[in-house]
């Protein structure tokens, strides 16, 4: 717990939370189910991921099967967030989902994909150490030149590499950023919405 102890106080909520707690420290409708009934962790992430069942179905599995602690955090900076706890054998690592309810920007309207049914869930679902691995908060997107003088707005980072919009042109396209790649550095995602579930599920369905 030691890089969200930085945020200052930090309260953890196990589920099942009752009603009555859960509203009271804030959880978002989109979580209240899911925290407050008598399930398993596995039911638990099912039940959260219910919305994103047909855009991220490996990602719902894999979390689901894979996650070993779900808990709500309360810190000094941040009101509430929800960590994904997994057990990777010699130690372990976590996902944080943030909280909900802040609106997309403009520019996501112009988005080859829907980022709202995600959004609604975790503002950002990111490592909970290095702050990336994943979709970013929306104040977290990332605007970048591209080779052609245009701009990529990044959604999605891991280390130097990042998913993005190029949204300097119309329609709206999105392309992976790989900033270590010798031979291909940048590359057009045809199916934005496949290419981040494979991004968010791979890594868990590797431990199987």
């Amino acid at each position: 717990m030691k890089y969200i102890a930085r945020e200052g106080q930090v309260v953890v909520h196990t589920p099942p939370l009752d009603v009555g707690v859960a509203k009271r420290i804030g959880v978002p409708q989109a979580w209240l189910e899911a925290l407050t009934g008598p399930a398993t962790i596995s039911e638990q992430i099912l039940t959260l991921w219910r919305p994103l069942a047909k855009l991220m179905p490996r990602s719902r599995t894999a979390y689901a099967t894979h996650c070993v602690a779900l808990v709500a955090v309360q810190t000094g900076t941040h009101p509430l967030s929800l960590l994904y706890c997994f057990d990777l054998g010699t130690d372990w690592m976590a996902q944080r989902g943030f909280l909900p309810g802040r609106p997309l920007p403009e520019v996501a309207g112009r988005f080859p994909m829907d980022l709202s049914p995600l959004y609604a869930l975790h503002d950002g679902l990111v490592n909970w150490a290095s702050q990336d691995d994943g979709p970013l908060p929306v104040e977290e997107w990332r605007a970048t030149s591209d080779q052609q003088g245009g701009e990529i707005l990044e959604v999605l980072t891991e280390g130097g590499r990042a998913l993005g919009f190029v949204v300097s042109v119309d329609p709206v396209r999105a392309y992976w950023v790989d900033a270590d790649s010798e031979t291909d550095p940048v590359r057009e995602v045809e199916d934005p919405w496949a290419f981040m579930d494979k991004f968010m599920a791979s890594w868990l369905e590797g431990m199987e």
